[in-house]
């Protein structure tokens, strides 16, 4: 009921998105990520993005680590930050999440360098399509 009384558009709305995500409604959660990434808030984006992602929302999975990861939205970027996400991004087929990991294990980018899970990373990026990781694997 939470997430419907959200759809009408007034001051009490993102109020009840709040209230819909924290009682595990998915697309409450992922709406008030959207908002918040939409108004450069990174960190409220990030938080509503994880909340999403492990909700079933794989798209959210990978924009709440590449967030983290690249610092958009006004925050600092952390790399071991954006791992966990990432890994839970690759594990639900999202092929960005495997590319990024594959490089970011590649180049040893705030993690030490492990060509080994890099090769798997790739690999399982380019089983997912990612052309580009199939070279690398």
């Amino acid at each position: 009921k939470c997430y419907r009384y959200s759809l009408i558009e007034n001051e009490e709305s993102r109020d009840y998105k709040k209230r819909a995500c924290l009682l595990h409604v998915e697309k409450g959660c992922s709406e008030l990520a959207e908002d918040s990434y939409k108004k450069e808030n990174g960190t409220t984006a990030v938080y509503f993005g994880e909340k999403s992602c492990h909700l079933g929302n794989k798209e959210w999975c990978f924009k709440s680590a590449d967030i983290i990861y690249s610092g958009k939205t006004g925050i600092k970027p952390d790399v071991p930050k954006s791992i966990p996400l990432l890994i839970d991004s690759c594990e639900t087929g999202e092929v960005r999440g495997c590319f990024y990991l594959g490089f970011i294990y590649e180049k040893g980018e705030g993690v030490d360098k492990d060509n080994e899970k890099s090769s798997q990373f790739y690999k399982k990026a380019c089983e997912l399509g990612h052309t580009g990781s199939c070279q690398k694997k």
